[in-house]
């Protein structure tokens, strides 16, 4: 957000890579392709009847970070914010920080994002800036600029890599 009410999204430009990297050009293909159909679908219908997540499991080794990056790749263009959860960094995973970093960068990446956000109370924002509460920062940095702001001419994407490796 240059200088916004809230700066600071992490970067997992190197994570990114790396993981990108790692992918055997060719394979996976059978799930790309559903992702690819899941949001061919979200965007023609411009995500009003079908706000369902597409969530990807599957045991730890098996390739979902691999996958995400090749998801922020191939659609580098419709990706609002991304966040890489790190069991090794409790910071990064922390969730109240993962909200503020999903902030800042939607601060950049929607229009009219960080002027809804800066239409809160001073009060508020500096609360969620300060608090581990996921729910306080949810609610002043996410929800309230979302409901106030005018809603993209296209349906974005939110990437959110490794949910499972937030700290309990």
């Amino acid at each position: 957000g240059g200088g916004g009410p809230i700066d600071g999204a992490f970067d997992f430009t190197d994570l990114r890579k790396e993981k990108a990297g790692q992918h055997f050009p060719s394979t996976r293909e059978w799930l790309f392709q559903e992702v690819d159909q899941w949001y061919r679908h979200l965007r023609s219908d411009g995500g009003a009847g079908t706000r369902v997540p597409f969530w990807l499991t599957g045991d730890g080794g098996t390739g979902k970070s691999v996958i995400s990056a090749v998801v922020l790749e191939r659609y580098k263009d419709d990706v609002a914010a991304w966040h890489f959860c790190r069991h090794d960094n409790k910071e990064q995973s922390a969730p109240a920080n993962l909200l503020r970093s999903l902030a800042a960068m939607l601060c950049t990446t929607v229009p009219g994002y960080e002027a809804a956000l800066a239409a809160g109370t001073t009060a508020e924002i500096e609360e969620a800036l300060a608090t581990s509460d996921p729910k306080v920062v949810f609610e002043a940095l996410l929800a309230a600029p979302l409901l106030k702001g005018k809603a993209p001419e296209e349906v974005l994407l939110l990437v959110i890599d490794a949910l499972d490796e937030i700290p309990k």
